[in-house]
C-alpha cells in the first residue's frame, strides 16, 4: 500500500503570513501549526512609551585601531 502525506496550508493576504500548516504522514503522525488570539487593532502606545525613572547613563568608550594598507 502506498504512503500518502497530505499537507494543507491556510495563507492570510491581510497578515501576508500562514495562519494554519498542517502535515499528515503515515509514518510521523499529524503536525499543525496554528495562529490564535489575533489580535488585528493598533498596540496600546504605553508599549512605546519610555517607563517612568528610566535613565540614560554614559558607559565606557570603546577604542577603536585602524591598520593602514601599504
Amino acid at each position: 500500500r502506498p504512503i500518502e502525506m497530505v499537507s494543507e496550508r491556510w495563507y492570510s493576504p491581510r497578515l501576508q503570513t500562514a495562519v494554519m500548516t498542517k502535515r499528515s504522514d503515515p509514518r510521523m503522525g499529524e503536525t499543525v501549526y496554528r495562529m490564535s488570539n489575533i489580535i488585528l487593532a493598533d498596540p496600546p502606545a504605553s508599549l512605546f512609551q519610555v517607563p517612568a525613572g528610566y535613565t540614560v547613563k554614559e558607559g565606557p568608550q570603546m577604542m577603536f585601531v585602524e591598520k593602514k594598507q601599504q
